[in-house]
């Protein structure tokens, strides 16, 4: 297997140790302490090249960035509701992408935003609507807010707001 970001193979390590002993790995201090700022991350899972889950975090649940990507990596594979849990079989074959989240910013002019790099929230009072940047097929920030609004189920007639956020990816 080729050589990882460290956040990958930690990713994989946490998702074999919970898969294997039901439990959550404690990162080892070399990487606890290269990643010990609490940062958001999302971890994506993908088998053939199709989406296999994803689940992440705008601000940090945890205390550190490590122990976020194992958190966030074991919700990956086990229980976004969209897939069955990753099985043993599989982990070999997944390839995974960390996104290390920047802190959102307000926006109130979307029409700037460019969707390759650029993350959007949208919220209406308590729903919310998140997309990740540099997502294929999505090329305008009409595209990028309508799936928003969809996945937060804000009607287009809803009062909203608006903030942006970066990512630095490693697969």
């Amino acid at each position: 297997m080729p050589s990882s970001h460290p956040l990958v193979q930690l990713a994989r390590n946490a998702i074999q140790h919970h898969l294997d002993s039901g439990k959550k790995l404690v990162p080892p201090e070399n990487i606890q302490s290269s990643f010990s700022k609490p940062t958001g991350a999302f971890v994506t899972l993908y088998q053939d090249g199709s989406l296999r889950g994803c689940i992440g975090s705008l601000k940090p649940q945890t205390q550190s960035l490590a122990e976020e990507v194992v958190r966030n990596a074991i919700l990956a594979a086990t229980k976004d509701p969209r897939y069955d849990p990753v099985s043993h079989s599989e982990i070999d074959g997944l390839t995974i992408r960390i996104e290390v989240v920047t802190p959102p910013e307000p926006v109130d002019d979307i029409s700037n935003l460019d969707p390759k790099v650029d993350g959007l929230i949208v919220r209406s009072g308590k729903k919310q609507g998140v997309l990740l940047p540099g997502i294929e097929g999505i090329e305008t920030v009409d595209q990028q807010e309508k799936i928003c609004r969809s996945k937060g189920g804000i009607k287009n007639n809803e009062n909203v707001a608006y903030s942006r956020f970066r990512v630095e990816q490693h697969i």
